[in-house]
């Protein structure tokens, strides 16, 4: 017998080659949605990935981003049947996740825990997410514990290098140096 969550599972599409596929905008149910500038527009897309976290687990996770492009284009891809809902993206890319201890726009609420309703944070700090579509095959998450791991190998190779390798005899001189001979005064 099943869990709920594996029936969840197998109801849903699986495409774990993370394909990003268009949505509709929930409240609107348009493809794209334009707010204060006429001549741009927002674009929802969704894509299902397997996702491993630090500890090696592997788990299914829903990544949702918005894409902003001209109004113009998007009429265009639409018109030339590119551009439809529930169906792949006309670009290759990923819905990428980027983190920063920064907001990434004025007023925005930390990561919250779903479970537990609290804030999430590293180091103390409160941990801000973003998550938004870059193109590209080598699109990846930023995570701040990746960043921080980063900079702190970044730290050791530079303290590594920063020790001098010297020769045995040339230190030995240095840390212990021969006494200057000491002359009596010669009165001429």
């Amino acid at each position: 017998m099943a869990t709920e969550n594996a029936k969840q599972i197998e109801n849903r599409d699986l495409n774990l080659k993370g394909d990003v596929i268009v949505k509709v905008h929930p409240e609107t149910g348009a493809i794209y949605t334009v707010k204060n500038n006429l001549e741009w527009c927002s674009i929802r897309v969704e894509s299902m990935v397997l996702g491993n976290n630090e500890k090696g687990l592997l788990a299914l996770q829903k990544r949702v981003g918005f894409i902003r492009m001209q109004v113009a284009v998007a009429d265009s891809l639409i018109a030339q049947g590119q551009l439809k809902a529930n169906k792949v993206f006309p670009m290759k890319g990923k819905i990428v996740i980027k983190e920063s201890w920064e907001e990434f726009y004025p007023n925005q609420i930390p990561k919250v825990n779903p479970q537990t309703g609290e804030v999430i944070t590293y180091m103390g700090k409160d941990v801000y997410r973003a998550t938004y579509f870059q193109s590209g095959e080598h699109a990846h998450d930023e995570l701040i514990a990746d960043w921080v791991r980063k900079q702190a190998t970044k730290v050791q190779i530079v303290e590594e290098e920063a020790v001098e390798q010297i020769p045995f005899d040339k230190f030995m001189a240095e840390q212990f140096p021969e006494p200057e001979p000491v002359y009596a005064e010669q009165v001429i």
